[in-house]
């Protein structure tokens, strides 16, 4: 497994263990699934969009304004308006 050895010298993980702490990770906060995101947070995401679009960043490309409050994670790593 040439492809193994040179990840590990560059320190990087393979997939199987990649794929192991995903597991793991997607484990211990599955309870936080559908949970609602705290109210400071989301202040704080809202103040990042808008400096984004301030700055042309990727964010500009989003319409409209994002609904503040009732924001819920929606997956492992999504939030939706």
């Amino acid at each position: 497994m040439i492809g193994d050895q040179q990840n590990a010298r560059r320190g990087q993980l393979d997939r199987v263990a990649q794929s192991r702490i995903g597991r793991r990770l997607r484990l211990v906060y599955r309870h936080l699934v559908g949970e609602p995101i705290p109210d400071d947070q989301i202040d704080l995401l809202l103040a990042l969009r808008w400096k984004e679009r301030e700055q042309g960043g990727s964010a500009s490309k989003a319409t409209g304004t994002p609904k503040a409050r009732g924001l819920a994670v929606q997956g492992a790593d999504a939030v939706s308006a």
